[in-house]
C-alpha cells in the first residue's frame, strides 16, 4: 500500500512542540561510528551553510528509492570498491544500490473517447476546486484512478501485469502536456495526441508489469550529494526473458 507521508506521518504529529521540519535542506551524509555502527550525526547543508546535527536515539533514513542508497553509500556503507572509487572511507562493504526493481509500462495505447464522456475543464474552476475542496484534477495523478491488475500465466494464481488509464479532458491543457512531459514521448506521439484530443477526450493506456523479474543498480556519480546518481535501470535483463513475455501478453 502506498500512502501519502504528509497525511500519515506529519498530519499526525504536526501539532507537537519537539517536531522541527527543515526546508531547503539537504542531507550530505550520515555519520556512522565504525567501533558501534551506530549513527551519531547527520550532516546537512542549509544554504551555503554546513551543520552537524547530534543524534540522540536514532536516525532513519527515508530518502526515497534512489537518494536512500545514494546517502548510504555516501555514508561509507555500500559495495567496497566502488566507494574506494570515489576516495570515500568504508564503514561496511553490502550491496548497497544493487537489486533495483521498476515496473515497466507500454505507452503507445491512446483512444478517443465520446464528446460527452468529460466535458472539458476550465483551468480556473479546476484550481478552484483543488483549493476550496481539495478534489478534482489538480488532486491526484489520475493514473491511480482507473486500475486493474490480470494474470496472464496459466500456472500462477498472482497477476503479472497491469493496466493503467489516463483520461484527458478535450483540449486539455493541463495534464496532457504534463505527462507527455514527463513520459519523454517523441515530438511524433505527442503531435498525434494533440491532434486527437483537440475536439475529444483521450483515454491513455499503459499496460506493465507487475513483478518483475529483472534487476538494475544505483551508483555513485561522485563523492558529492550534489551530484545525481547513476541510475541503470537494467530492464528486460532477465535470464528467462520472463519481463518481455509478460509485457507482450500485456500488450496483446
Amino acid at each position: 500500500m502506498r500512502a501519502n507521508i504528509g497525511k500519515t506521518i506529519l498530519g499526525a504529529i504536526r501539532e507537537r512542540q519537539n517536531l522541527f521540519v527543515s526546508r531547503q535542506t539537504l542531507v550530505e551524509k550520515i555519520v556512522i561510528n565504525p567501533e558501534n555502527m551506530e549513527a551519531s550525526e547527520v550532516r546537512v547543508r542549509i544554504g551555503l551553510q554546513s551543520l552537524l546535527i547530534k543524534a540522540r536515539k536514532e536516525v532513519i533514513l527515508s530518502a526515497g528509492t534512489i537518494n536512500s542508497p545514494q546517502i548510504l553509500m555516501l555514508s561509507g556503507i555500500g559495495p567496497e570498491e566502488h566507494l574506494k572509487q570515489h576516495n570515500i572511507s568504508v564503514i561496511k562493504n553490502l550491496a548497497v544500490g544493487e537489486n533495483l526493481q521498476d515496473h515497466l509500462f507500454f505507452t503507445g495505447f491512446s483512444v478517443k473517447l465520446d464528446l460527452n464522456a468529460l466535458l472539458p475543464r476550465d483551468p480556473i474552476d479546476t484550481v478552484y476546486e483543488y483549493f476550496k475542496h481539495r478534489t478534482g484534477l489538480l488532486s491526484t495523478t489520475g493514473i491511480a484512478s482507473f486500475l486493474s491488475f490480470i494474470n496472464t500465466k496459466k500456472d500462477s494464481n498472482v497477476p503479472n501485469v497491469s493496466y493503467r488509464h489516463i483520461i484527458f479532458p478535450a483540449s486539455d491543457d493541463i495534464l496532457l502536456p504534463a505527462v507527455v512531459k514527463a513520459f519523454g514521448m517523441e515530438a511524433d506521439v505527442v503531435e498525434a495526441l494533440d491532434k486527437a484530443n483537440k475536439y475529444d477526450p483521450v483515454m491513455m493506456i499503459l499496460p506493465g508489469i507487475v513483478n518483475p523479474k529483472s534487476r538494475g543498480k544505483v551508483l555513485l556519480r561522485s563523492n558529492k550529494i550534489e551530484d545525481m546518481p547513476l541510475i541503470y535501470p537494467g530492464y528486460m535483463t532477465d535470464n528467462g526473458d520472463e519481463d518481455i513475455q509478460s509485457l507482450l501478453d500485456a500488450i496483446r
